[in-house]
């Protein structure tokens, strides 16, 4: 059996795609070209039910609807760029070639040029269906990028982006720019906490369980946000309001 994926996205990727759609703007030739993608989530779940089977040949697997890259620009909150095609691969080229870049040349095409592929077969003869869509997909892979700047092999994270599993120590620097960002963060995952919520009420089956999953996750982020806000000894009522948004994602997937 071939399975051939759309994109592969999620808020746990670490990968070549990752680092290129979370450097600091995305060169690209055609911002109206479209892609797929795919959650981590979907290729695990669809992966572990494949064993199993005896089905045969190639089966394409990615999340519904498709997007530009100017969408995709968007979504991840970087500023596009237009580069002609052959100027583009003469700069990946020479990165590889010094050794400061990871994406080799000949990978530059496969990214920005995938094929959009039909998953007919995977619903009909598999009666397969993804989570998430490729919207959602890519947005949850949004916040994993979120703060990061990728330059090349290395990945920065910005001194005030508070990121699952980020030290809880605050220094003197980073209370200084916590201070200037921190209302922004707390809003932003209140935000994303709400509308997860408000959405997961008219969901059911691998949707709802994918939907579960991200809002525990969210909350634990909104936990540790409160812990390093009353850390660094910011506004109690910022430090409260996380507290109450991790609370209130709770309760709204309690059975």
């Amino acid at each position: 059996m071939i399975v051939r994926a759309g994109i592969i996205a999620g808020r746990d990727v670490d990968n070549t795609i990752f680092r290129f759609f979370s450097s600091p703007a995305l060169p690209v030739p055609d911002p109206d070209r479209h892609q797929q993608f795919v959650h981590t989530d979907d290729v695990a779940r669809f992966t572990a039910e494949a064993v199993s089977h005896t089905h045969t040949g190639a089966v394409n697997i990615t999340g519904t609807g498709t997007l530009t890259m100017r969408e995709i620009a968007h979504i991840i909150d970087r500023p596009l760029i237009r580069v002609p095609e052959r100027a583009l691969r003469t700069a990946i080229s020479a990165a590889w070639k010094l050794g400061v870049s990871e994406l080799a040349p000949g990978e530059i095409g496969g990214l920005l040029y995938m094929p959009i592929v039909d998953t007919t077969r995977l619903h009909d003869e598999w009666g397969f269906t993804c989570a998430w869509s490729s919207r959602a997909a890519l947005e949850d892979m949004a916040r994993a990028a979120h703060g990061v700047v990728s330059l090349g092999k290395r990945t920065v994270t910005l001194p005030w982006r508070v990121s699952p599993g980020s030290t809880e120590h605050v220094g003197p620097l980073r209370a200084i720019l916590l201070r200037r960002t921190y209302a922004d963060e707390v809003d932003r995952v209140v935000r994303d906490i709400e509308q997860l919520v408000l959405e997961g009420r008219t969901e059911e089956g691998p949707t709802a369980a994918a939907r579960r999953q991200l809002i525990l996750d969210m909350a634990e982020h909104s936990t540790l946000l409160a812990r390093i806000g009353d850390q660094a000894r910011l506004p109690a009522h910022l430090v409260a309001r996380a507290t109450q948004a991790s609370a209130a994602a709770k309760e709204g997937i309690s059975p």
